[in-house]
């Protein structure tokens, strides 16, 4: 992973914007940024790590639904492949032991 000072990811980032979203758009894109960062140490992850902490909330809930479902249909192993997540992560999740039909 390289590491880009953040002057240059900032203005890496406003070029995309303005390239993307025109003179006036991207301009008044680039200045949310600029206030939502300002005074914070600036860490940019890549794009399927950013991606999977946003939704992390919202997989971890479906994980534990369909754990949950009646007649259990899913072992933990069979969630932990569903999601690409290893036995240990589902079973700290579930909050059980990782036992074949358990969750």
């Amino acid at each position: 992973m390289h590491h880009i000072p953040a002057d240059n990811a900032l203005s890496l980032l406003a070029a995309r914007l303005l390239a993307d979203h025109g003179p006036q758009e991207g301009t008044r894109l680039f200045c949310v940024v600029l206030d939502e960062l300002r005074g914070v140490k600036l860490s940019v992850p890549r794009r399927e790590m950013f991606f999977a902490r946003l939704w992390k909330t919202e997989r971890d809930a479906l994980i534990q639904q369909l754990a949950s479902r009646p007649g259990g249909d899913f072992t933990q192993a069979d969630l932990a492949q569903m999601f690409g997540l290893s036995k240990p992560r589902i079973s700290q999740l579930l909050g059980s032991p990782l036992n074949g039909k358990s969750c």
